[in-house]
């Protein structure tokens, strides 16, 4: 099945709209499920660490974009608690993203925002665990464009549902061959900090909300 991983309050903003990808600058209209983890009773969303979500798509949706899913060998579901573990978020932030609904186009830049591991707690909230969460530090003023450029940092919004993966920088060539998805990112705190809920927490969400996926 083809499944797209992302934050539970990425789907509670847009819950209702047309569901279109972006591929190849154009939007692909197509149908999909939606499932996602509910906060805790009597909390809002702003209160749930968690915050995961998982979009299954149509099951004939075109494969003729040249573009391929993730495999599961990059994926990687054990915390690496390695004091050189580095980071990094692939993502489109909102102003950086320019949809034309009735051109059906698309025009976003992807940034890259690195950060170095940290330990949950230093975020100062009881709920984050390393077991479920990633933190990295980020830089507040600079970060790095696709094109390998310094740019000035945007507003993040839009970010969250990113990937993130995790790398050895001292790996050298090898650095992006061993790279492994480990999180989606979920939140910028403090302008300090980027966090992401760990993978396994997805796949919970997808073998409880589509058991007939449980066994892949």
């Amino acid at each position: 099945a083809n499944m797209i991983l992302t934050a539970a309050h990425v789907i509670d903003e847009f819950n209702g709209e047309p569901f279109a990808i972006g591929v190849e600058g154009r939007t692909l209209s197509t149908e999909a499920r939606m499932n996602f983890n509910l906060p805790p009773s009597g909390s809002t969303r702003n209160d749930d660490a968690i915050d995961v979500g998982a979009i299954r798509l149509k099951e004939e949706w075109p494969n003729d974009t040249g573009r391929t899913f993730l495999n599961v060998d990059q994926i990687q579901l054990v915390p690496r608690l390695n004091s050189r573990l580095a980071y990094m978020i692939f993502g489109c932030t909102a102003t950086r993203t320019k949809v034309d609904h009735p051109k059906k186009t698309l025009s976003a830049e992807p940034l890259h925002l690195f950060g170095l591991h940290e330990s949950v707690g230093i975020l100062g909230n009881p709920q984050f665990e390393d077991s479920l969460h990633v933190a990295m530090s980020a830089p507040t003023k600079e970060m790095v464009s696709s094109s390998g450029e310094r740019v000035q940092l945007p507003s993040l919004r839009g970010l969250s549902g990113g990937a993130v993966w995790s790398f050895d920088p001292l790996d050298g060539n090898n650095m992006a061959a061993n790279a492994r998805l480990v999180a989606v990112f979920t939140e910028h705190q403090r302008g300090k900090f980027g966090v992401g809920t760990r993978i396994g927490s997805h796949f919970e969400l997808i073998r409880t909300g589509w058991p007939d996926l449980s066994e892949h």
